[in-house]
């Protein structure tokens, strides 16, 4: 229990009055971005997908963060292409509406927008959002 824990003889009273504050504190202060918008899909004409890459000792300090958002983009490109591709094949009866789906592919992939990108160490995870509604509207009820 937490208010057991602050009136331990080891924690000053003071001590545990500013974890708690810290505790209340810290999530106001987080990024907008929140467990409800880590989701990797389809929603309303979006495709979102999670991509977690390994930041590499050749990329020259000063070009990093270009170099990581590119990064990020294109191992997010290829995972969306492989998402779309799926979805054209497998929600499409109709195989012109597949065709179509495919098609479009490319131009959906130059929408693509990072909406959240967390780097530690020499990892980072990010989302990356893709207009695919060209893609979507064309399924099969």
């Amino acid at each position: 229990m937490i208010v057991s824990i602050f009136r331990h003889p080891i924690f000053p009273a003071s001590l545990g009055i500013t974890l708690f504050l810290l505790c209340l504190v810290h999530p106001s202060c987080t990024a907008s971005f929140e467990r409800r918008d880590a989701w990797e899909g389809f929603n309303h004409g979006t495709l979102r997908v999670c991509v977690k890459i390994i930041l590499s000792d050749e990329m020259p300090h000063e070009t990093k963060p270009r170099s990581v958002n590119q990064a990020i983009l294109e191992a997010a490109g290829a995972r969306a292409s492989l998402i779309l591709t799926s979805h054209s094949r497998i929600n499409h009866l109709d195989p012109e509406q597949s065709l179509s789906c495919r098609s479009a592919i490319p131009e959906i992939l130059r929408s693509g927008v990072i909406r959240f990108h967390r780097c530690s160490g020499d990892i980072c995870t990010a989302f990356v959002d893709y207009k695919a509604d060209s893609c979507v509207s064309t399924a099969a009820p």
